[in-house]
């Protein structure tokens, strides 16, 4: 699997980076130093109006119990984004 160098986007177009380099000391956020930024910042730009990051995918059935889980993954989702930019020193305070 190759990981695209291109700053504005992941294979399949909506990977973020901060599961494969959720610190500036991760081995793939060494090879991606270039792209960091611009990536970040498009992380930054995709944070919904309430604060948080949603999930960019959905299941395609079992439509109650996505619901749930789908508030499951907010929440995950946004505390790993929040550490991230924290650790990258785009944030100061969680």
């Amino acid at each position: 699997l190759g990981i695209s160098r291109d700053p504005d986007g992941w294979p399949g177009g909506s990977t973020p980076p901060f599961p494969f380099a959720p610190s500036p000391d991760s081995p793939l956020a060494k090879v991606l130093a270039g792209t960091m930024s611009r990536r970040i910042d498009r992380e930054i730009e995709g944070q919904s109006d309430d604060g948080s990051w949603l999930p960019t995918w959905t299941w395609g059935q079992y439509e109650d119990e996505w619901q749930v889980a789908r508030v499951e993954w907010q929440g995950h989702l946004t505390l790993r984004t929040l550490l991230a930019l924290r650790a990258y020193g785009r944030i100061e305070e969680i």
